[in-house]
């Protein structure tokens, strides 16, 4: 319903691309849906794709299609997120994560 029946998006957004409000566009330009407007004023800082969707307690999927309509429509920017020419996540942000998950 969320996402009227869409599974796809025109971004290739991986968990951990972070996700921030454009900072040139007001919210008059985000679609009427809740959703939209919840991700919207959640991006205020960078936020990644995970986060949105445990924030608002969504599916991965729909969180997907809901921030990758939102920069469409360039109300949000993309960054990271990218992966190798082997599909996996380059060693660096791996080791990245890996000393934040052994801080906590």
């Amino acid at each position: 319903m969320l996402t009227s029946g869409r599974t796809r998006c025109t971004h290739r957004l991986a968990l951990e691309t972070l996700v921030t409000v454009a900072p040139e566009q007001g919210m008059n330009r985000v679609p009427t849906r809740p959703a939209y407007w919840r991700v919207h004023e959640i991006c205020g800082t960078p936020v990644s794709v995970a986060e949105i969707s445990a924030f608002l307690g969504i599916p991965l999927g729909v969180t997907r299609v809901v921030v990758s309509d939102l920069a469409d429509l360039r109300l949000v920017h993309l960054q990271g997120g990218e992966t190798t020419t082997a599909g996996r996540p380059p060693l660096a942000l791996m080791e990245r994560v890996l000393d934040g998950l052994q801080r906590l």
